[in-house]
C-alpha cells in the first residue's frame, strides 16, 4: 500500500475536487481553441478565405491569436499535470502487478508530451507558412522547424499515452480498477483512443505537404487535413475529460481514515500506529482521554507533523 505526506486540508482527494481538473483541461482547451478560431477568420489577416478548417497552429500564427494560444495551453497542461497526479495515484492503488511497469512508464511519458504541447504553443509558425512559395520550396524558418517538432512529440506522445490507459484499463475491468472505472468510462475512453489514432493516421495522409496530392487539389486537402486535427485535439482532451468520473469514484471510495504516527519524544511505543477518522473538510478529532497511545506531548504536535495518509479499500 502506498502512502502519502500531506496537509489534509490541502489534499484535493478529502476535499473532493480531485475530479475538477481533467474537466478544467477540457474547458480552458475548448475555449481557447475555438477562440483563435473565430478569430483567426474575423480579423483579416494570413488565413486565407478557403481555408474553413485552420489547423490550430496555423490560426495561432496572428496577434492576438498566438498569446491566446500560448496562454491557454499552458494552462492546459498545468491543469493536465494535475489531472495526471491523481488519475496514477488512484489507478495505482487498483492495479495488477504485472501492469505496474507500464502505468509507471505513463509519466515520464506525458510529461515530455506536455514540455512538447507547452513549447509548440509559444514557438509560432512563421507569418508566410502558407504561402506558395514557402510551401512548393521549403523555406521554413527555425521557429516553424521546432514548432513542428513539438507538436509532433506531443501528439505521438499523447496518443501512446491514452492507447496504454485503454489497454490497461480493458485489462483491468473488474475489480478492484473496475470500482472507480465504469463500463461507460472505459466505452468512452476506447471510442476516443481510436478517434485520436484513426484521425492522426488520416490527418497525415491527406496533409498535402507529404506529397501524396497535387498542390492543385492542396486546399482541399488542407482543408480535410484542419478538419481530422480538429478531431484529434477534442478527441485528446475528451480522453482526458474521462478520467473526471473515475476521480470522482475514487473520491467516494475513500474511507477517510488515516493513520496517524507518533513523533512525540514522550512516545513509549514508537512503531504502533493509531488509526482515526479524518472528517471530508479535513479536521482531526480530538484524542479519547483514554487512549492510552497518545501523550501530552502529542497533543502539542501540529497535524501536518504527525499525519501520514493513507489510502484503504
Amino acid at each position: 500500500m502506498e502512502t502519502f505526506q500531506s496537509t489534509l486540508t490541502k489534499d484535493y482527494f478529502v476535499a473532493g475536487k480531485a475530479k475538477y481538473f481533467p474537466v478544467a483541461v477540457f474547458v480552458i482547451a475548448s475555449i481557447t481553441l475555438m477562440t483563435i478560431q473565430v478569430l483567426c477568420h474575423a480579423i483579416p489577416h494570413h488565413v486565407p478565405d478557403w481555408l474553413f478548417f485552420a489547423p490550430f497552429s496555423v490560426a495561432a500564427v496572428g496577434e492576438p491569436e498566438r498569446y491566446i494560444y500560448g496562454i491557454g495551453m499552458t494552462l492546459a497542461a498545468l491543469f493536465f499535470l494535475g489531472t495526471l497526479y491523481y488519475v496514477y495515484k488512484a489507478y495505482a492503488e487498483r492495479l495488477d502487478h504485472r501492469f505496474m511497469c507500464p502505468w509507471k512508464f505513463t509519466v515520464p511519458l506525458i510529461c515530455v508530451a506536455l514540455v512538447g504541447l507547452v513549447v509548440q504553443a509559444w514557438v509560432h509558425l512563421q507569418d508566410n507558412i502558407l504561402a506558395d512559395d514557402t510551401y512548393a520550396r521549403g523555406k521554413y524558418n527555425w521557429e516553424s522547424k521546432v514548432h513542428t517538432i513539438a507538436a509532433g512529440v506531443f501528439f505521438g506522445l499523447a496518443t501512446i499515452y491514452c492507447i496504454i490507459v485503454s489497454v490497461i484499463v480493458y485489462k483491468n475491468a473488474n475489480e478492484p480498477l473496475g470500482t472507480v472505472v465504469s463500463s461507460t468510462s472505459r466505452t468512452f475512453k476506447y471510442v476516443l483512443v481510436s478517434s485520436t489514432v484513426a484521425s492522426v493516421v488520416i490527418g497525415f495522409l491527406m496533409h498535402p505537404s507529404i506529397g501524396l496530392t497535387s498542390r492543385h487539389d492542396s486546399s482541399l486537402y488542407f482543408n480535410l487535413g484542419g478538419a481530422f486535427q480538429w478531431i484529434c485535439v477534442f478527441s485528446l482532451i475528451g480522453f482526458i475529460a474521462t478520467f473526471a468520473p473515475d476521480l470522482a469514484a475514487h473520491d467516494r471510495a475513500m474511507t477517510g481514515a488515516y493513520e496517524r504516527i507518533d513523533k512525540a519524544p514522550g512516545r513509549r511505543d514508537p512503531t504502533n500506529t493509531h488509526t482515526v477518522t479524518i472528517a471530508r473538510d479535513g479536521t482531526m478529532p480530538e484524542p479519547l482521554k483514554d487512549d492510552p497511545t497518545t501523550s501530552d506531548e502529542e497533543r502539542a504536535h501540529t497535524e501536518h507533523s504527525r499525519l501520514v495518509s493513507t489510502y484503504r479499500d
